[in-house]
């Protein structure tokens, strides 16, 4: 059995010095746990947003079972919103030149299902 070792407290009592896996560790993870936590939020906040509105163009046509003059307009139309939607994101990334193309046109597919 290892020996310990006993410290002098601030009043002249001796004391065992604080066992640092518990004490420091726990502090240190209540503090990282506090920091963590909006981070935490935010992420499973993105991910419930994500599968909610997850649904694209192509899914949403068929569901509304389009066809014809009515399934070439409403692509179109959501094409379009799904370009400025896109747009936006690259330029609240400030994306710029062959990165906001790339970006945006990978967006542009996810987004209308091609």
């Amino acid at each position: 059995m290892p020996r310990q070792s006993f410290q002098v407290g601030s009043k002249g009592k001796l004391s065992a010095p604080p066992d640092p896996q518990t004490s420091l560790g726990l502090r240190a993870f209540i503090r990282k746990t506090k920091a963590m936590k909006p981070i935490v939020m935010s992420l499973m906040l993105s991910l419930y947003a994500t599968t909610t509105l997850a649904a694209t163009c192509k899914e949403t046509a068929t569901e509304k079972n389009l066809a014809g003059a009515a399934l070439t307009s409403f692509m179109t139309k959501c094409q379009k919103d799904a370009q400025a939607s896109c747009d936006t994101a690259a330029q609240d990334k400030k994306l710029s030149g062959a990165a906001k193309t790339s970006f945006t046109t990978k967006c542009v597919k996810d987004a209308t299902g091609q």
